[in-house]
């Protein structure tokens, strides 16, 4: 199952917005334009998909914060609007097609589905009981129950209805999966020593605290070693990172990780606040290729505390992955050493089509009606960018310009 594309109307300051899902995606845009939010609308959908929260919406999806009300998530924060969430998946080669509007009831004090449409087919609520009857028909209502924004099929008693509806089924078993992963701007500052416990997290979370714990439960595997310090030894200035136990009879059981350069190792914490912010990154993404859990990585400023030239090397941990269909990643970022990389590597694997398989996308907010919009920056198999937004990443001319205007 792979989700393509996602929709809303009325969600925060979009009012209509439309995204399809490439394997690498950018977003770029000025501070408060609404790249978060955007990032957040896929957390908000996916999460969303099988919670058996009464409201149906998850408003803190894998610890992201996305909103404390219904307000919160709609536009101009007016909660007499109908927010509208949709999505396209593909499973088995077939393509499906989902939306489904969601109304505050302020007497009740509580989130209801107005309507859901799939497949053509649309069914609209009266509310107040929970039935639902098919739009345009003279069709007997159904009681319809709903784990978050997808209908419960298995709970549908009408055969024709519940035939119909059937294929959303498998979007519940999938959201469950580990199919989407977040990681946040500001990830946890990693410590000299941990202490040894038990770990079931398949993620390093929103703000990378389990990556030590998932890198030493897998660190004794040499494939899943040498996936990680493959990359970190080509990308990373010709660095490993490797685990070290210390066991006591009266201390207990601890580890440390350890940054390896030039054959001499020493604890990570003291090679610069830098590697502790990429660590996570590498070990979420290495965990989830190594154990074949395909889905959607969304990171925020993945290039934080990252030497400049370092930034760009971040594109090379997702790019293979990416080009052959095993992971799709969401990148918001104001690196533009990282967005030199990637028109690089496009370049330079023509015969990819990488160039088809990857968008910038550029979030503005208008100055006069405070609305965001979102563009797409197209970019040809030689790597240039067709379209490049005016202004955007253009701050450094701008002061040589102030420069030879002062001399």
């Amino acid at each position: 199952m792979k989700i393509t594309k996602i929709r809303a109307k009325n969600y925060k300051n979009f009012e209509d917005i439309e995204v399809d899902i490439k394997p690498i995606n950018i977003l770029i845009g000025k501070n408060s334009a609404g790249k978060s939010s955007l990032l957040k609308l896929f957390a908000l959908i996916i999460e969303s998909m099988g919670t058996e929260n009464n409201n149906h919406l998850n408003f803190t999806p894998l610890g992201v914060d996305v909103g404390m009300s219904f307000s919160d998530l709609v536009y101009e924060y007016n909660d007499a609007k109908i927010l509208t969430l949709g999505f396209e998946f593909e499973e088995e080669n077939d393509s499906f097609n989902y939306q489904v509007a969601l109304i505050y009831k302020r007497e009740s004090r509580d989130i209801r589905i107005k309507s859901f449409i799939f497949q053509g087919y649309e069914f609209e609520s009266d509310l107040d009981s929970g039935l639902f009857s098919r739009c345009g028909s003279f069709a007997k209502k159904i009681e319809i129950k709903f784990l978050g924004i997808i209908p419960n099929v298995f709970k549908i008693e009408d055969i024709e209805t519940k035939a119909k509806l059937l294929p959303l089924q498998s979007l519940i078993s999938y959201s469950k999966d580990k199919y989407l992963s977040y990681i946040g701007p500001i990830r946890t500052m990693m410590k000299p020593l941990y202490s040894f416990k038990p770990s079931t997290n398949e993620s390093v979370g929103y703000d990378g605290r389990h990556s030590p714990y998932i890198f030493y439960n897998n660190w004794q595997d040499h494939v899943y070693r040498d996936l990680i310090n493959r990359f970190a030894f080509t990308s990373l200035n010709k660095t490993e990172f490797l685990c070290e136990e210390f066991k006591n009879l009266y201390s207990g059981h601890f580890f440390q990780v350890l940054l390896s350069h030039n054959d001499k190792s020493s604890n990570i914490v003291n090679n610069g606040f830098g590697y502790t912010q990429v660590f996570p990154l590498i070990v979420e993404h290495i965990t989830r290729q190594y154990h074949s859990m395909n889905g959607i990585e969304i990171i925020e400023q993945p290039e934080l505390h990252l030497h400049p030239g370092m930034s760009g090397a971040l594109i090379d941990l997702y790019f293979d992955t990416c080009m052959n269909g095993h992971s799709i990643v969401i990148l918001e970022t104001h690196s533009k050493n990282l967005i030199l990389r990637l028109r690089r590597r496009i370049a330079e694997n023509r015969h990819l089509k990488a160039h088809l398989k990857t968008q910038i996308l550029y979030v503005n907010k208008q100055e006069t009606s405070k609305k965001t919009s979102l563009d797409r920056i197209h970019i040809d198999n030689e790597g240039y960018c067709l379209n490049w937004p005016e202004g955007v990443f253009e701050e450094a001319l701008d002061e040589i310009y102030a420069i030879e205007e002062a001399n």
